[in-house]
């Protein structure tokens, strides 16, 4: 049985975290189904990342996916999904590289075995 995570009504409990020149605003608009989260961003001719990141307690089950909807106009780009332990110091990752984003919504369905261990003691 799917199980929504976040409708995306209330914002606030996402958080921009950027590196080096990089801005990103995040705010709400209409989306595929309800309300969407909009990501603007501009690496200003340099490097770095942009992330929207927020902090859910939630007890995986031995076999999931995680599901997404997405559209938008940028160049092609790493895609990552970051999975932390409570503590944060362990992080598991899913990394797509050069993730084109389309310009009518697309469903990202990202399974449990899709999910590798990144980093951690």
């Amino acid at each position: 049985m799917p199980q929504i995570l976040d409708d995306f009504e209330d914002l606030s409990r996402w958080l921009p975290v950027t590196s080096g020149l990089a801005r990103l605003r995040i705010a709400g608009e209409p989306g595929r189904h309800g309300t969407a989260m909009r990501l603007d961003f501009d690496f200003r001719g340099g490097g770095g990342f942009v992330v929207a990141r927020r902090e859910l307690s939630l007890a995986l089950p031995e076999s999931y996916d995680i599901c997404f909807d997405v559209h938008g106009t940028a160049p092609r780009n790493a895609l990552e999904l970051k999975l932390s332990d409570p503590g944060g110091r362990n992080v598991w990752w899913c990394r797509q590289e050069a993730f084109e984003f389309p310009e009518d919504w697309r469903t990202v369905r990202i399974r449990d075995d899709d999910i590798r261990f990144a980093w951690g003691p």
